[in-house]
């Protein structure tokens, strides 16, 4: 299956915001200074901020600045908090990532896809040293809420945050892409809930929108 292209909704919300109209030649910042981790997720539309502590046991919430995808602005906050953690907001970048628990999660991991392993293996992943990241696209961004037959599993959606590289902790290692450009592929099928019920309906703020909003 193909790569797919980062949501036009992030697209658009980013190229509204104020900065450079073509990042990589504004003098403003230097692309080469960046963590190629972080020049990797402006250019895949992820939705990120700065987080300033260094604590495993922190809230991925609780950024600094302003969650975007543009670059310029990335860089301005990668200069002013050079040694910081990001955060990632799963809804707003268009993503399903699916966590697993590395030392006990992959039994249920192939319940869960019925042994079915193939395609979807290939796409981007990062990880630590106890848990496995899978960045799936997905258009409604609607995950399964796993019970305790998939114990070390969790699909993380919709208004997720999540801690991603370069982050870093304190006496415990820290986050690192599996292969830096393999491609982001489409959620498979056996992660997204087939119905919903009305009362489960949830909409997913745009940080992107809001901060548009707020500068008008």
């Amino acid at each position: 299956m193909s790569e797919t292209n980062a949501p036009l909704l992030t697209e658009n919300a980013a190229s509204s915001m104020p900065g450079s109209s073509n990042p990589f030649t504004d003098s403003s910042f230097d692309p080469p200074d960046l963590d190629t981790s972080i020049i990797l997720a402006a250019e895949l539309g992820f939705v990120i901020a700065p987080v300033l502590t260094k604590s495993r046991c922190a809230s991925a919430r609780s950024y600094v600045g302003t969650l975007t995808n543009d670059i310029d602005v990335i860089a301005k906050a990668s200069a002013r908090y050079p040694s910081c953690n990001w955060t990632l907001h799963v809804g707003a970048s268009g993503l399903v990532i699916l966590e697993i628990d590395t030392r006990i999660g992959y039994v249920p991991l192939s319940a869960l896809c019925r042994n079915s392993f193939g395609w979807w293996t290939k796409t981007l992943q990062f990880r630590d040293a106890t848990s496995r990241f899978l960045i799936f696209r997905s258009i409604d961004q609607r995950g399964r809420s796993l019970g305790q037959r998939f114990k070390g599993l969790k699909v993380h959606t919709g208004n997720a945050f999540l801690l991603i590289p370069p982050s870093n902790f304190v006496g415990s290692g820290g986050l690192t892409y599996v292969k830096l450009h393999a491609p982001i592929v489409d959620a498979p099928t056996w992660m997204l809930e087939s119905e919903l019920n009305s009362n489960e309906r949830e909409d997913i703020s745009n940080p992107l929108l809001a901060a548009r909003s707020r500068s008008m």
